[in-house]
């Protein structure tokens, strides 16, 4: 049966992200977590980024999720080193940059908190919700979920990314 719904995930490191939500690393997230969670799957450049956030922005939840999707992945992520699979790191900043942006928080705050041009922020978002259209592909299966991934894609679709 996981087999089923998972073939329905055609996105980056689909077994690891199937795999965090058989493990419930998805379950009862808001869609601004939903949506930093599905992020941490995205960067793939091999670029030291540094995070500074300043002021009163809490990543407390943000930082629970991401403890429990790793732990949720630990397992399968050794299993791919011991066959000889890359297992690249899962760095924490673009969870915090998109659950920042999908709470509404400025583009010029996000840049400010990051090393990352504007195109590389701009990608980061439309990558994630292009995921997140595909996570809402399994309603039939994880209906709290994908419903969580759906208003995702309406907090990140915003100016300067989007533009109705």
């Amino acid at each position: 049966d996981d087999g089923t719904w998972a073939s329905k995930l055609r996105l980056d490191h689909p077994l690891l992200i199937a795999e965090a939500i058989k493990k419930g690393a998805f379950s009862d997230l808001s869609p601004e977590v939903t949506a930093g969670c599905i992020a941490l799957f995205i960067w793939d450049r091999d670029q030291q980024v540094d995070m500074s956030i300043e002021g009163n922005e809490n990543l407390d939840i943000m930082e629970d999720a991401f403890d429990r999707v790793i732990e949720g992945i630990e397992g399968i992520r050794d299993l791919m080193v011991k066959r000889g699979f890359k297992n690249p790191p899962i760095p924490f900043w673009p969870a915090a940059v998109m659950f920042l942006w999908a709470r509404g928080v400025s583009w010029e705050r996000i840049l400010s908190y990051i090393n990352i041009g504007e195109g590389d922020l701009a990608s980061l978002i439309v990558r994630t919700a292009d995921h997140l259209r595909q996570v809402a592909a399994i309603s039939d299966t994880h209906p709290q979920l994908a419903r969580a991934a759906r208003r995702a894609i309406d907090l990140i679709l915003r100016e300067p990314v989007y533009i109705p």
